[in-house]
Formats: C-alpha cells, structure tokens, sequence
C-alpha cells in the first residue's frame, strides 16, 4: 500500500440520509431507519422512475440518498487528486469496492459515472472455499477486509521445533557481521541523501500550500452559498408561494448531474429565475436541460419554461456549462 485514507461517508450514512421528509400526491412522510434500510437493500441506487411502496417512486429514493452519494465521489477523487499530485503517479485507472456497503445496488455504475473511471467489486480470491460456510452474499463481501487484516499480521505464534528455531538463531548471527558493514554504507549514503530530501521536502511543502489554499477558497465559496439560501429560505417562509414543495419538487425532477447556483421568485408576477451548473460540455448540456424543462412543465408547480442562455464553464478539471431559465409559477 502507497497511501491510506480514511473518509468520513459509508453506508451507514446512506441510510440516515434516507430518513428525511418525502412529499407524496396525499401529504408528506418519513422513513423510519429500519424502513431505510430494507429499501436501500433492495432498491439501490435505481435508475428508473417507478412506484416502490406506498405511493413512494425510486426517483424519490434517490433524490434523499443524492447528496450522500454526491459526498461519497467527492470524497474518492480528492484522495485519488492528492495521491496523484503527492506521489507524482500515474492516473488511477480502477476502484474496486469491498465490504458490505460495497453490495449496494448500481454503486459501482454510480461510483463510475462521477468519478469517470471503471468502478468494480472485489471478489473472493478463488482459493478462499466458502461453499461449506452457509454465507450469504453480504457476509462474503464482508470477508475481504478481514482476509486482508490477516494476511497483514505478523505477530504470530512459532510452532516449529525447537531445533528449527536454533537453526534460524545461528544464520541469524552468521549474518549479522555483514548486515552491520551494510548498514554503516546505508548511514553512509543516507547522510548525503539528508539534504537532497530537505530540499524535496520544501518543494512537498509548497504544493500542500497551494492545495490548502485551494480548499479555503472552495470553503469560502460553500459559506457564501449557505449564507444566500438561508436568506433565500427565511424569505421563502414569509411568501404566500408555496416554496417549500416548489424546492421539493425541484429536488425530485432535476437530473443527477445538474447543480442549481441559485433561485429567483418574484412574487407579484409569479415568475421563477433558476441559474445553474451542468456537468457536460455544451453539446450534451443543451439536450439534457431541455427534458430537465419538460419535466418541469409536466409538474403542477410550473409551466412555459424557457432557457435564457448556456455557456461553456471550466469547474476543476471537468468540462461543464453554465445555464439561466425561467418559467411561471402555477
């Protein structure tokens, strides 16, 4: 292993993210966590539009587990950026997935479409036989991880026989002379690499500079946004349009890889001015807010809904457009 880290969403978190607030044709419910984890067991992350259990749709799932699994990506390519950038590698090609998150349905496609690289599950190594173990498909997963802590573990008990064990004492110290003249030559050679390190050392220290510099900048830029929706929402409180199910159904039909920059309402003409940003080039951006509109005019909530502009935008290294549109609020 080059590099380890430990990032703060898994399954678990899914799961919670799942128990809020869903806005149904008769009124509005919430999950319970068991009721979360059943569905998030056999739904997944579905790609398809359907009724799932009482008058619930899997588009509805998945817009409470979105901003989750949108924390997941982020998560992963920042370690893959910085394991890039500190080690100076090659791109990573793969992630493979283990354990008993790892068993959620569609991941992987989910995983491999944000990151924009081959996603995968890690199987059972051939020589591991489970088949008289009567375990299922979660436990096995669960097993990878656990092989690997073993496999790692060098403390373990000696039960060879005594004489093998003097055996290995005496080869021990007939090398020991040798490995002393080696590790004078290896002093030796690490005096002079010394200073070739504090000098790579300081260039390290610079680019984490700049890295850090980066995300200050990316934090101030989140506070901002907090700061205008939460004036946004206290003025939504006090309006006599119903803004709340307007943000909800919003949150329901906007495509996965559309993010909304801000909201608009005049309240006299009943009007809504949404300014936003796709995550594809120009081409593809068109297409995709122009059935992100037709799922808004088939909403009770909206209607003539109009794209004012698109423009090419560069966010990191991704290709991506800016958008504004407006429509009329019913």
């Amino acid at each position: 292993l080059e590099f380890v880290r430990y990032i703060p969403v898994g399954s678990g978190n899914i799961t919670e993210a799942m128990t809020g607030s869903l806005t149904l044709e008769n009124g509005s419910m919430e999950l319970t966590k068991d009721e979360a984890e059943k569905l998030k067991m056999r739904l997944g992350i579905s790609y398809e539009d359907e009724i799932v259990d009482k008058g619930i749709t899997s588009r509805q799932i998945l817009s409470l587990m979105r901003s989750t699994l949108e924390r997941l990506s982020k998560e992963i390519k920042r370690s893959m950026d910085y394991y890039t950038q500190e080690y100076g590698a090659e791109p990573i090609s793969a992630v493979y997935l283990i354990g008993g998150g790892a068993l959620l349905k569609n991941l992987d496609r989910f995983l491999s479409e944000e990151l924009n690289i081959q996603v995968k599950l890690l199987e059972l190594p051939r020589s591991v036989d489970i088949s008289k173990a009567h375990l299922n498909n979660k436990d096995s997963a669960s097993l990878i991880p656990l092989i690997s802590a073993v496999l790692g573990y060098k403390k373990c008990l000696n039960l060879l026989p005594h004489e093998y064990r003097q055996e290995k004492i005496e080869f021990i110290e007939k090398i020991s002379l040798r490995m002393i003249a080696i590790i004078m030559g290896l002093i030796l050679l690490a005096s002079f690499l010394f200073i070739k390190f504090r000098a790579e050392d300081y260039k390290n220290r610079l680019k984490n500079a700049t890295l850090q510099k980066t995300i200050l900048d990316q934090i101030k830029d989140l506070q901002d946004r907090v700061v205008e929706r939460s004036a946004f929402l206290s003025q939504a409180r006090m309006s006599d349009i119903p803004l709340e199910y307007i943000m909800k159904e919003l949150s329901i039909i906007i495509p996965p890889n559309v993010v909304l920059n801000s909201l608009g309402v005049n309240q006299k003409s009943k009007t809504l001015d949404v300014k936003g940003i796709i995550y594809e080039p120009r081409g593809l951006a068109e297409g995709i807010l122009t059935k992100f509109m037709e799922a808004m005019e088939r909403s009770r909530y909206f209607k003539d809904a109009q794209l004012a502009s698109v423009q090419d935008a560069t966010i990191g290294r991704e290709p991506s457009s800016s958008f504004e549109m407006s429509c009329l609020l019913e």
